[in-house]
């Protein structure tokens, strides 16, 4: 079975080294990237295996369509792709085009699933690889795999230490499952399904007068990126990357002050208790731990972050 990949970055190109040791028949590459200037990830390991390989800003390119049906290829798989898919390009291959996407279809559909799967508080997350249709995220699901979301995960963790490994897995056996003839099509329960909006700054805003629950949500739904945004006192924005709930239970003081500082972080008072915030940064510096933050901007028992 002669297989294509779409992909870019990192997980595009260990993807692609899976494959490849899998034993699949790669007959071509294509880096969706707009930087024109940097190498990406997949291109250098297509050139390590002898690949060919084309990049592009665009999937709708003619070009792209032409330089894709030339290598003839039974079934196209997207590995990371943040470019739009047209179905000319997808319907290529004879046994359909599949796609790695990170949440249990067919909840959090959209291109922000990881993000909005913290946000909701989901306990389980996971993975799907789905036969590409016409609607977003809504084709036939091939394989699946779950994974428990731990009281303290982040997106970077949920991410890169569960998902990522077991999504380059899930694809070789999705190829696998294709060539062999026979492989399973689950059909999507649109009416359990959930579509996310693109996670936006909007999104991480911190709000004092919210459970020490919601915040923390938005603090690791929004790092390694954004961070939960809120704003010192004196009206400086802030960036928050790190938090641990349980700090010393206090209700009913004044929201957003700064209930203590140590080597542990920064207290400061929600709705309903108390998050303990661990790692922070203004825009454009440095990140630090909450005691090297309070040291450097000021920040001691009683001053306030507010609203943004």
């Amino acid at each position: 079975m002669r297989l294509l990949l779409i992909g870019q970055k990192a997980f595009g190109a260990d993807a692609l080294s899976a494959l490849a040791k899998d034993g699949a028949e790669i007959v071509g590459a294509v880096v969706g990237t707009s930087d024109s200037d940097r190498e990406d990830q997949v291109e250098i390991v297509a050139r390590d295996l002898k690949i060919d390989y084309m990049r592009t800003g665009s999937l709708k390119k003619p070009d792209v369509a032409q330089w894709v049906s030339e290598r003839r290829p039974d079934l196209i798989a997207m590995a990371f792709v943040t470019l739009y898919m047209p179905k000319s390009l997808a319907s290529l291959a004879p046994l359909g085009t599949i796609n790695f996407h990170p949440s249990l279809l067919p909840l959090h559909r959209g291109i922000s699933s990881l993000p909005w799967t913290i946000l909701s508080g989901d306990t389980m997350a996971g993975l799907s690889i789905y036969f590409v249709d016409e609607g977003m995220d809504t084709g036939d699901v091939i394989v699946q795999k779950r994974v428990e979301v731990a009281e303290d995960d982040d997106f970077k963790s949920l991410y890169f230490k569960k998902i990522y490994p077991l999504g380059l897995s899930a694809i070789c056996e999705a190829v696998r499952l294709i060539a062999s003839g026979n492989p399973p099509r689950m059909r999507q329960d649109d009416s359990a399904s959930s579509y996310d909006p693109p996670l936006g700054r909007e999104h991480l805003i911190l709000d004092w007068s919210a459970s020490v629950e919601t915040n923390s949500r938005r603090i690791r739904a929004g790092n390694p990126g954004t961070g939960g945004v809120t704003r010192m006192d004196d009206g400086v924005e802030v960036r928050v990357y790190g938090c641990k709930k349980g700090g010393a239970p206090s209700v009913g003081g004044e929201v957003g002050r700064v209930l203590s500082v140590g080597d542990s972080g920064i207290l400061v008072q929600s709705a309903d208790g108390a998050l303990l915030l661990t790692n922070l940064c203004v825009p454009g510096d440095a990140k630090l731990s909450g005691a090297e933050f309070a040291v450097k901007y000021g920040l001691s028992e009683g001053r306030r972050f507010i609203g943004v």
